[in-house]
């Protein structure tokens, strides 16, 4: 399960505040990364290009959506038009007005 955005965002101002304060240092390039940083930025680069195509099948999926319900509308605007054009004949002919 992904992490929270809310709970990143905090964990990230928390990190900020800490190197701000002189608690925490930040790199500035040089020196060796920390043991195990390379596995897991490979999966993080992994997981978003899967997040990538997920949003792309996401914008296709959409898009088909608004075509199906654009047509939806028209065709149920359409019903109520005449629904109403025959009701007020019914009326009419009902007061004898036709």
């Amino acid at each position: 399960m992904p992490p929270d955005p809310v709970s990143l965002d905090s964990r990230l101002s928390e990190v900020e505040r800490q190197v701000r304060d002189g608690r925490l240092h930040a790199r500035r390039g040089g020196g060796d990364p920390p043991s195990g940083l390379e596995p897991r930025v490979a999966r993080m680069e992994a997981s978003v290009a899967h997040i990538e195509r997920d949003i792309s099948d996401i914008r296709t999926d959409l898009k088909d959506l608004r075509k199906a319900d654009e047509m939806n509308f028209r065709l149920l605007f359409g019903a109520m038009i005449a629904l109403a054009i025959g009701l007020a004949g019914l009326i009419a002919k009902g007061f004898h007005w036709l």
